[in-house]
């Protein structure tokens, strides 16, 4: 029944564009994901009294997109997200002390959209500005702001994969994972300074600096909403805009 739904959306639009001469078509939609979280650090990851945990992140926000045809088109995303990685560490005599560090960013991506036959792969870049970094430590005499001690801007790569779960006229909804990667390091200067993000460890400093990366991967849930499109008419050489009924 999904497929046939599907199937026959695809055939209405068809049969739509093809009366005209197609150019763009804009949709907008509400997106929201949830998955697994860390902060990617080779000293850390090295280090054994300092053990890493994958933990969880989400993100909100909303997308408009632009498309050529029927399987190209640059989707502009706008998300608020929030990521967590927690740790547990060797302090005096407390072998399992925890500590966890949450960060919130308001992101902007501009993605390539390629979709075929009820399947879509996207990729692009992404900047991120940081709201907010906090932590939790189990350890006297240590700040719970720690926005200081992280850069201000992350750019990232995005890269996505999904198809469609249910489609209904100009409604569609879609089911997928995205991947995002920070490309340089989230910690500042005066992070560096103060041994980011493990304060404490038994080691630090470490012999070499290691750069820290947060990494997200979310399955993400999205609703679009089909606006209209450009195109020739049969009749005439002029694009005009056309709204989906």
């Amino acid at each position: 029944m999904k497929k046939s739904f599907i199937a026959a959306f695809f055939l209405f639009m068809s049969l739509h564009l093809f009366a005209q001469k197609v150019g763009f078509w804009f949709d907008t939609g509400l997106k929201a994901g949830a998955g697994l979280s860390l902060l990617q650090n080779n000293n850390i990851f090295s280090d054994r009294d300092y053990e890493m945990f994958l933990s969880t992140g989400y993100s909100l926000g909303g997308k408009v997109g632009i498309f050529y045809g029927y399987n190209h088109g640059i989707n502009i995303d706008a998300m608020y997200t929030h990521g967590s990685q927690k740790y547990e560490f060797v302090h005096g005599e407390n072998k399992n002390a925890n500590h966890k560090i949450s960060w919130s960013t308001t992101d902007v991506a501009l993605l390539y959209r390629m979709q075929k036959a009820s399947v879509y792969v996207e990729l692009g870049p992404q900047m991120s500005f940081v709201n907010g970094v906090t932590q939790t430590i189990q350890a006297d005499n240590q700040p719970t702001d720690l926005k200081k001690y992280f850069n201000e801007q992350l750019p990232s790569a995005v890269f996505g994969v999904g198809g469609y779960v249910f489609s209904t006229g100009t409604f569609t909804l879609m089911f997928g994972m995205r991947a995002i990667y920070g490309l340089t390091d989230m910690i500042s200067n005066e992070g560096k300074s103060a041994n980011y993000p493990n304060p404490l460890g038994t080691k630090v400093p470490y012999e070499t600096y290691a750069e820290t990366h947060p990494l997200q991967l979310l399955f993400m849930f999205e609703a679009n909403y089909g606006i209209g499109y450009f195109a020739k008419t049969t009749c005439s050489d002029r694009m005009t805009f056309f709204r989906f009924n």
